[in-house]
């Protein structure tokens, strides 16, 4: 049996530690590593976070809520999603720029959904 060399044993460390930190901080994390956001500016926009709930039309299933879950949480600067099929509504949050609900609304019908107009939540 081959035994590990010095450098696979070097690494396991660095994988735990990135590991930890994506069960730690879901969402931040990959965007840092996609070189979307940095921490310092992650850190610095948490207070201009916004939440907004959208009705969604033509949600059949729990695929359907899934797949507006994984398309609308690609966008750059939402955060959290969440996608009721009871509801039959999105609720995003995201980063303080005025046009991300746009955007998420284009994400929706772009699917072949029909999202309605965005509502704030305080």
């Amino acid at each position: 049996m081959r035994h590990p060399g010095p450098r696979s044993r070097s690494l396991a460390p660095v994988a735990l530690v990135i590991f930890a930190a994506l069960l730690v901080l879901p969402g931040i994390p990959s965007r840092v590593l996609a070189g979307e956001a940095t921490p310092t500016a992650v850190t610095e926009t948490k207070s201009t976070l916004h939440t907004v709930e959208i009705p969604v039309e033509g949600m059949a299933c729990f695929v359907c809520a899934g797949t507006i879950k994984q398309s609308v949480k690609s966008l750059t600067g939402v955060v959290r999603v969440d996608v009721s099929l009871e509801k039959r509504s999105a609720t995003v949050t995201y980063f303080g720029d005025e046009h991300v609900p746009e955007r998420i609304v284009g994400a929706i019908d772009k699917l072949g959904y029909k999202a309605g107009t965005p509502k704030d939540i305080p």
